[in-house]
């Protein structure tokens, strides 16, 4: 598999970030996974010092746009994120959940990589905001974006979140 080459750039950014399941299994639909895994991405993000912008965790893959006041952490973070989430999901999976997740006799619940774009104009943020917050209605998981339970919308589009 052809390893991507993240952008030789060291200053600030809005990134926009995905990563995956291990074979986009839709383990998020356990709602004590969904908590566990956000409350991880909160302790991940507080030790960083990274603002998070928005976010959606779906069943099988994680949306977000944070800032990163240097882009050049982000794979630190990435990785710190993952290996964590992955130890403390891996202790609430049942045996033969873990199975599934097994290679080599490694538990691997991430997807090796991750995705990323830096967000240049005022156009894509509003763009891939959108994106975040209309996920779980394109995916048929609510009619309206502000109702999903595991989503930064009700924030954003509402005054619950303020």
């Amino acid at each position: 598999m052809p390893v991507k080459k993240r952008a030789d750039f060291n200053d600030c950014a809005f990134v926009y970030i995905t990563t995956t399941i291990k074979e986009w299994s839709p383990i998020f639909i356990d709602r004590n996974l969904s908590i566990i895994l956000l409350k991880q991405l909160e302790e991940t993000l507080r030790f960083y010092k990274i603002p998070i912008i928005s976010y959606v965790l779906m069943p099988s893959h994680l949306h977000m746009m944070v800032f990163l006041s240097e882009y050049s952490q982000l794979s630190k973070f990435m990785q710190s994120f993952k290996s964590l989430s992955s130890r403390k999901i891996k202790e609430e999976l049942t045996e033969a959940i873990k199975k599934k997740f097994m290679n080599d006799s490694k538990f691997r619940l991430w997807m090796p990589r991750f995705d990323d774009l830096i967000l240049y104009s005022d156009i894509q943020f509003i763009r891939k905001m959108e994106y975040i917050h209309n996920n779980p209605v394109r995916g048929n998981l609510v009619t309206k974006s502000e109702d999903f339970e595991f989503s930064s919308a009700k924030d954003w589009l509402t005054d619950k979140g303020r």
